[in-house]
């Protein structure tokens, strides 16, 4: 329908277009329309149009296969608001063994987050993942079929997130002048067990069994998961990135053109 009602309004501007300046037949829209209909009749004004009927059926076709794929085989997941003209996100969980043959898609469980973006995903061991978007922060666990555990609202705006198999940090920053950042910390149950403002300007964040270490190229602090400051110090030559070695206190430094085993203290 809407190319039937387009056309003449295509073949008239194809009019207007193609001739010349010294021979200028048509003038205006109007004026080309009403000599159109004047000297071929309404048939005029559709010259042509089995062409384009015959380009645009497969368009729609294809179009309407899809959407009716989506919104048969997914019902209330994303891609069917996207279709229907609203944002959201989803979190999707997907087994490939033998729990998920009897789904579609091998799709085994999913949460939606209306009017919310899903910036984050990460799984930290085999049977927990998190997410990360502009208004909530979500916690899963499952090996088979991962279900949604914590949830919370995020009041503040999360600049940088760090996690290892136990522990998720979410840094905030803070208006104060003499501890600029906030580190929040939870651990895999959704428990925060630790909110520890800092005024370092960090390169990466480490946690090494109990102990969060933040650092950058010249310096350190580490803190327990009780905030107590276990370490705060200058490094003697810059680095670039430091890896847990063994234990607690004993770190791999890696420089531009070396790399140190040392032992804090």
């Amino acid at each position: 329908i809407s190319t039937m009602v387009s056309h003449p309004i295509d073949v008239v501007t194809t009019k207007m277009t193609i001739v010349t300046s010294k021979n200028r037949k048509y003038n205006s829209f109007f004026q080309t329309t009403s000599l159109i209909l004047k000297e071929e009749g309404i048939s005029g004004l559709y010259r042509g149009l089995g062409i384009s009927l015959i380009g645009v059926t497969p368009f729609q076709a294809v179009n309407n296969a899809c959407f009716e794929f989506t919104n048969n085989r997914i019902p209330n997941f994303a891609l069917k608001k996207l279709v229907q003209g609203a944002i959201s996100s989803s979190v999707a969980f997907y087994n490939f063994g033998s729990v998920g043959q009897n789904e579609i898609d091998n799709l085994v469980s999913g949460y939606n987050y209306d009017d919310e973006t899903i910036t984050y995903v990460q799984f930290m061991n085999a049977n927990t993942a998190f997410a990360l978007g502009n208004k909530t922060f979500s916690i899963f666990k499952g090996d088979q079929r991962p279900e949604r555990v914590f949830e919370v609202a995020c009041e503040d705006e999360i600049t940088s997130v760090f996690n290892n198999e136990s522990y998720i940090g979410l840094v905030y920053t803070q208006t104060s002048d003499t501890e600029p950042y906030r580190i929040d910390v939870y651990n895999t149950d959704g428990e925060m067990i630790l909110s520890q403002p800092f005024n370092l300007d960090y390169t990466d964040i480490l946690f090494n069994k109990n102990l969060m270490i933040i650092y950058n190229a010249n310096e350190c602090v580490i803190y327990d998961t009780n905030g107590v400051e276990k370490y705060n110090g200058l490094f003697k030559n810059s680095i670039v990135t430091m890896v847990p070695n063994g234990n607690i206190t004993r770190y791999l430094f890696v420089s531009g053109s070396r790399t140190d085993d040392i032992q804090l203290k």
